[in-house]
């Protein structure tokens, strides 16, 4: 499973990327700095749109006991036979197993 990277580490291997190319290119500090907001900023961006693009929501559907409330695989919570989950891995095992229909949301 790939690991997940905080909005602090991409903005710190960016802060670095950006220190090294500069001291490569023999810069001086306030032309470094701008490089550096330059890379913060550009960091920033694409975590948020790789926020926005990574959460989907999953309902889950218990296809033989519609009315079932209690606790399901993983801790997932249903409530007249349907939860919503926000893992993917989780709604790939519901996927996986006889007895349940996921719907991506």
């Amino acid at each position: 499973m790939a690991k997940i990277v905080t909005l602090e580490e991409k903005i710190a291997k960016a802060v670095e990327n950006a220190r090294k190319k500069a001291e490569a290119e023999g810069l001086d500090e306030a032309t470094t700095q701008e490089m550096v907001n330059e890379a913060v900023e550009k960091a920033k961006a694409a975590y948020e749109k790789s926020a926005k693009e990574k959460i989907a929501s999953y309902t889950v559907h218990v296809k033989n006991n519609p009315d079932f409330c209690g606790i399901g695989a993983g801790g997932i919570q249903f409530a007249n036979g349907e939860a919503t989950v926000t893992s993917g891995r989780m709604a790939e095992w519901f996927r996986e197993h006889d007895g349940y229909e996921v719907i991506t949301k």
